[in-house]
Formats: C-alpha cells, structure tokens, sequence
C-alpha cells in the first residue's frame, strides 16, 4: 500500500482508508506525492451533505501541491523531484470549447473531489497536462 486516502463519508464521517500502489500507466502520466492540501468550505459542504452535486463518500482533495516522484517518457514539464500543483479541473478534451482551447469552459468538466475521485491519498497519477511546476525558490510552508 501506498498511504492512505481521506474519503469524506456519509454522515459528516472523515474516513481514512488503505489504498492500493499507483503506477505510470500512459507515456503523459505523472506520480505524485501530495505535500500540501487545502480544505476549502466546499468540502465542509461536502461532508455535512449540503454540496449542490458532489455527495459523500467522495475521496476529497482538489487543492493539492505534490512532490513528483515519476514521470512518463513523453512529459517535460515536470520532473522527478519538482513540486507540482495539480489542476483540479477535469476536461474531457473533445468538447467544442476543449477543442477550442479554452478547458475551463469544458462541457463535460468534472472537479477532483467532487464528481470524480480527489487527489487526498499517499501517491496520485495524474496527466502531465493538470500539472504545473512550482517555481524554484518558492516556500510552499510559508504564506503569502
């Protein structure tokens, strides 16, 4: 097992389950680490049963930095031992407005956490394409 993964259950319970390794299964395909997680009040809504479409359980955590440990041969952007911050918006690329570049208009659009598994869990894989690097000399333990 890789860690654990936090599943905000029914009845306002905060689960904390084991979770099988992950792995690189595309050539685009990066291994993370999370280091840093945010709980924001949407997953408070989450929890209590009161989100508008998100309802428990639901693996939560869509505000996430994470060390990358492993890439696919094909990414670039990152690299083992960066941090990276992943996108917790899930585009399905085929849309007309995916199409037209703009993803954060997807059609289809799902959040991590949400309506699709989040990222709170000892190792994620994500695609490159949701990871952005966290800049060199930049305190992620320090506020802004």
């Amino acid at each position: 097992m890789t860690g654990p993964q936090i599943v905000l259950g029914t009845g306002g319970q905060v689960l904390v389950e084991p979770t099988p390794p992950a792995a690189l299964e595309r050539d685009t395909d990066v291994l993370g680490a999370p280091v840093h997680m945010g709980i924001c009040g949407s997953d408070v809504h989450v929890l209590h049963g009161r989100h508008p479409f998100a309802k428990p359980p639901v693996v939560t955590g869509h505000e996430v930095v994470a060390r990358v440990l492993a890439v696919g041969t094909q990414v670039t952007a990152v690299a083992p031992g960066d941090l990276a911050v992943v996108n917790p918006l899930v585009w399905c690329g085929e849309c007309e407005r995916c199409r037209a570049g703009v993803v954060n208009q997807c059609a289809n659009a799902a959040v991590r956490g949400f309506r699709v598994p989040g990222l709170a869990r000892g190792e994620v894989v994500v695609d490159a394409a949701y990871c952005h690097r966290v800049p060199t000399g930049i305190d992620t333990l320090r506020p802004c």
